[in-house]
């Protein structure tokens, strides 16, 4: 076991916790048993979770060094068959396409509980902080786009036809429900709640025909396979391999979607050289054949998705505060905000400039105005 594990675990094991009577039947079951081995010398120690439903543990073996993550995910909580739940059928549908995801070894759909292979801590988000050249930087984040590409070639749409194949996930869409339904959850939790902020009749009314322009070009787009989460913080690397987690919400998409997600995420500001440089990776190796587009009219698509996918994750780190009672996404409001103005002033050669900037003029004058007051 390297230092980087054994520091990682040593951290755990001082913040362990007592075990729960239904965890601990759990890992005494006998199809988890012949796993673990388990010998009752389990230390359980809790690992920090996110806005899911899902609470996740560290199982470790004190005998051996070896250790489990035990997840309890209450969205299964009420499924009475494998084929019904979402987490299992995407990770089976990964797998089978040799996309690296973590190895679930055994579920229990009675108490909700998962035994899952230990994929350490360190995340790309991590990763990050050890880098030493923006070389690196960039190697890095290639990477994770190879893997990209590698999700959004696997063909589950004509192109325009509905999903085709039995997969749940497959008939799932980013169309204008889902995306009005973003907009007004931000609406809902980061303006009116986080800034106290009630737009008038005239305002509600520019804001909301803006944004439903972006989202009319938005949903003519192709869709492919989205991870919809794929970010930083989503993206562990195990022994120097990329494996993606959180992945349960797949649905079809844009390719921008996932592509904002990686390069213009809130957790991490990419050096705007090695950005640039980066889509144009993406494009010349996989979205320049796929999409019936230009590189401007794709980056075009790209600023509106930015618009929609920043926005909609500054309302959720909103909605993880006041729900979650969780203040430590607080941080990245302000990065993600900024990040956000950048792409509605930076659009003055694309069709709906003038949308961008209402948006920018009305959600700024409350923000700046407000925020922090």
């Amino acid at each position: 076991m390297n230092k980087d594990m054994n520091k990682d675990m040593n951290k755990e094991k001082e913040s362990k916790i007592e075990i729960t009577s239904d965890i601990k039947k759990f890992l005494s079951l006998p199809e988890v048993n012949k796993i673990i081995h388990h010998n009752g010398s389990y230390d359980l120690s809790l690992l920090t979770g996110d806005a899911s439903q899902r609470t996740y543990y560290r199982a470790y073996n004190n005998s051996d060094n070896s250790s489990y993550v035990v997840c309890r995910d209450k969205s299964c909580s009420d499924i009475k068959t494998l084929e019904q739940y979402d987490f299992w059928e995407v990770y089976n549908f990964l797998r089978k396409n040799n996309i690296r995801v973590p190895e679930i070894f055994h579920v229990d759909l009675t108490n909700a509980l998962l035994l899952e292979e230990d994929l350490g801590e360190i995340s790309l988000l991590s990763k990050m902080s050890s880098i030493d050249s923006l070389q690196e930087e960039y190697n890095l984040y290639e990477s994770c786009l190879d893997l990209l590409i590698k999700i959004h070639s696997q063909k589950l749409t004509s192109l325009d036809g509905p999903a085709t194949g039995a997969h749940r996930f497959a008939n799932r869409y980013f169309d204008r429900q889902k995306y009005e339904y973003e907009i007004d959850f931000t609406k809902t939790h980061f303006l009116e709640r986080f800034l106290n902020v009630k737009f008038t009749e005239m305002e509600t009314e520019i804001f909301n025909s803006a944004f439903s322009k972006i989202i009319s070009v938005l949903t003519k787009q192709k869709n492919y396979f989205t991870h919809r989460d794929f970010h930083s913080r989503n993206i562990m690397v195990k022994n120097d391999e990329l494996v993606i987690i959180d992945f349960q919400d797949a649905r079809m998409g844009p390719l921008q979607y996932d592509l904002v997600s990686l390069l213009d995420d809130c957790y991490y500001s990419i050096d705007e050289e090695n950005h640039k440089q980066l889509i144009k990776y993406y494009w010349h190796n996989w979205a320049q054949e796929e999409c019936d587009s230009s590189f401007d009219e794709f980056m075009e698509v790209y600023c509106y998705m930015a618009v929609q996918r920043i926005y909609k994750a500054i309302g959720s780190f909103a909605y993880i505060y006041y729900n979650k009672n969780s203040p430590k996404y607080l941080v990245n409001i302000g990065r993600a905000m900024e990040r956000l103005k950048y792409f509605l002033i930076n659009s003055d050669d694309f069709e709906l400039n003038k949308e961008l900037i209402s948006i920018k003029q009305i959600l700024f004058k409350y923000y700046y105005g407000n925020y922090g007051n």
